[in-house]
């Protein structure tokens, strides 16, 4: 049997829905919820059950929504037969283009978390949205790698994602995204490259045994 979901979540997606509609153009603020709301005939008690951080509340909502339809898309995908680097890139349009229904609303979402207050929320959003990517690829990394992965790849979002959003041809998106990668392939070179060449050097400590002893 399927689980149901809680009222409050049910709430939350319609409110979610309308609130999408209100903030293209009143932006993602308090009118475009109460809004919402009056439109839906939601109760003040109602709307604190469904949205208890308010607006907060809807753009993380919205984040998960578009994280659950990217992973669903790469799980479907034929990932095997791809390179990392276009399994990544695949990644990363996907999640972008799970906005493209509602492109003005995300355009407005993006300023909304760029006020100073939303910092940690839009940090927040970046990051799992990364993990989302990463864990559908399969990264099984427990290191300092698992960090270092997921900080680039929300680098990479926020630079595509910022040209999808301000350009009419999105293909500039694309081709920002395509060199973003490429930056961080050969980044990624380099830092092997230096590995294979730190490997070769002695053991600082098999240098100490060749220096002479002081004669006292």
């Amino acid at each position: 049997m399927a689980k149901k979901s809680p009222p409050s979540a049910i709430i939350r997606a319609q409110l979610l829905e309308k609130t999408r509609d209100f903030a293209v153009e009143a932006g993602w603020n308090a009118s475009a919820l109460n809004r919402a709301a009056t439109a839906l005939n939601l109760s003040a008690g109602e709307l604190r059950l469904a949205a208890p951080d308010g607006i907060d509340t809807l753009l993380l909502a919205w984040a998960d929504e578009s994280d659950e339809q990217t992973r669903a898309i790469m799980h479907q995908a034929d990932l095997a037969t791809m390179k990392i680097r276009e399994k990544v890139t695949f990644g990363v349009r996907t999640r972008i283009e799970a906005l493209g229904p509602h492109r003005k609303s995300a355009g407005r979402a993006a300023h909304a978390l760029a006020a100073p207050w939303r910092a940690p929320l839009g940090a927040k959003i970046l990051w799992n949205a990364a993990d989302t990517i990463w864990a559908a690829l399969g990264d099984t990394s427990t290191d300092s790698n698992w960090y270092t992965k997921r900080m680039t790849l929300s680098g990479v979002l926020a630079s595509t994602l910022n040209v999808w959003l301000s350009e009419e041809d999105e293909q500039l998106a694309w081709k920002r995204l395509d060199d973003r990668i490429e930056n961080v392939m050969q980044f990624e070179k380099l830092k092997i490259d230096a590995r294979k060449f730190t490997d070769r050097l002695p053991d600082p400590l098999d240098l100490l045994k060749l220096v002479p002893r002081r004669p006292f």
